[in-house]
């Protein structure tokens, strides 16, 4: 359910992934994954745009230098 005040505040789907890769805010904030890293500094922007385009290379980049998992279903359903 939402707060009166998330309801009324202006959103609009930046971001958007094939029907066959899941992602998880939850895991990445678990992680302590740095929100800038993919969406860029929001905080300091007017409105949020697509800060950096969520290609499989920028993911599984970022999975190598931090040292995350690259295994395939993690990410993508496998058989799709």
């Amino acid at each position: 359910q939402f707060t009166a005040s998330q309801t009324a505040f202006p959103t609009k789907r930046v971001y958007r992934l094939p029907d066959f890769v899941f992602f998880s805010h939850r895991a990445h904030v678990m992680a302590k994954a740095e929100c800038t890293r993919c969406h860029g500094d929001v905080a300091a922007a007017d409105s949020v745009t697509l800060a950096v385009p969520p290609t499989m290379k920028m993911c599984v980049d970022c999975h190598n230098q931090t040292k995350a998992s690259v295994e395939c279903f993690l990410c993508h359903e496998i058989g799709q």
